[in-house]
């Protein structure tokens, strides 16, 4: 438990505790009271041209003509009106398909997405992109003590300035010696979200969204059991200092057979530094999940599943998990990002988490 805590203090000093690659400079006047800085409207972001740079300026990663690290720049200038495409459809298959779907929104491109919790704790921008997940999952030795390991694709696509549907959970789970279950295949999650408010120029947005996890997939993987699961969640992030960033979510899962699977209620928090002006952020995340209902499944009596399943299990009402995450990012490019989390319980309630390595690679558009 000391190393667990030391790691997570020297992390957390990480993160608070980089130079500024170049010295601050005069700021032109914000927008006067007639200027509405807070979006109505996600695509309503033009104002007068700003006159000096970004502090934390770095053109290799701040693109979309948004100006550095999507900051003061893009509350005076022109980041999202109209970034959304015709869909017009010229060239290849593919480019047609893509070119139906709007960008990525342009505006909050300081910002890099979470890691840990992959399958619920969902970035609240809209995005149109691409995330190839790998997890290697340690399980503590109640249930053997073997490695599962994940391999997953999640999609997500803007319908507009808006809404976006997201593919949340799919892909292939791997069980190892000693696990207990065998190789098959995960369930499907899908849905909408919603960008409910932003605000470029704070750097502050909100968003709601639900998702519906289809129980199609194998039992032998321990997936597919129940009538499938319902989960309704807010999801926000801010932009506290400089280059430290907040994300957040809360959500519940609500399954639709109360004796199959339990109800869960998890909430995620995130917090990254950029350092200096590099491609490189550290990241920090700690997860919560709190059991709300039992079901009445006994052959894991006590252990509920947290994020990858949902055994339906007695004895779990009431029980609380925490875990700590830290790790970095890497952001070759303003529409990629690679990234890698090591995660471990910080509560004496392990359910089934020994240890974790998560390892996510976005591709946006």
């Amino acid at each position: 438990m000391k190393r667990i805590l030391l790691a997570s203090l020297a992390s957390s000093l990480l993160l608070v505790a980089s130079s500024r690659c170049v010295q601050a400079q005069d700021v032109t006047e914000l927008p006067t009271a007639g200027q509405d800085a807070v979006l109505d409207s996600p695509s309503a972001r033009s104002f007068a041209p700003e006159s000096s740079p970004d502090t934390w300026a770095n053109p290799a990663i701040d693109g979309y003509g948004c100006g550095a690290c999507g900051y003061s720049h893009c509350c005076y200038s022109d980041c999202g009106t109209g970034y959304c495409n015709d869909g017009c459809g010229h060239g290849s298959v593919l480019s047609q398909i893509i070119n139906q779907f709007c960008p990525s929104d342009r505006c909050f491109t300081g910002f890099v997405s979470p890691i840990t919790n992959p399958v619920f704790f969902e970035d609240p921008r809209t995005l149109t992109e691409a995330r190839a997940l790998f997890i290697n999952h340690s399980l503590p030795d109640t249930l053997g003590g073997g490695d599962v390991q994940v391999y997953a694709l999640q999609l997500r696509a803007a319908l507009n300035d808006r809404l976006s549907v997201i593919a949340i959970k799919d892909g292939f789970v791997v069980g190892q010696p000693n696990a207990p279950h065998d190789d098959g295949w995960a369930d499907i999650g899908i849905g909408f979200k919603y960008l409910l408010w932003a605000d470029c120029c704070q750097q502050r947005l909100l968003a709601g969204g639900i998702t519906y996890e289809v129980p199609n997939g194998q039992r032998r993987a321990l997936q597919g059991n129940g009538d499938g699961e319902f989960n309704a969640f807010l999801s926000g992030a801010a932009r506290l200092w400089d280059a430290v960033n907040w994300m957040g979510i809360i959500g519940v899962r609500v399954p639709t057979d109360h004796n199959e699977e339990n109800q869960i209620l998890y909430y995620s928090n995130h917090i990254s530094r950029r350092f200096g002006c590099s491609n490189i952020y550290l990241v920090s995340e700690t997860n919560v999940y709190h059991y709300l209902r039992s079901g009445n499944q006994t052959a894991l009596a006590g252990i509920g599943g947290l994020d990858l399943y949902n055994f339906g299990s007695t004895g779990v009402a009431g029980n609380t998990v925490v875990t700590s995450a830290w790790g970095v990012k890497f952001k070759p490019d303003p529409s990629t990002e690679i990234g890698l989390a090591f995660e471990v319980p910080v509560t004496n309630r392990e359910d089934v988490l020994d240890d974790r390595l998560t390892v996510d690679w976005i591709f946006r558009y």
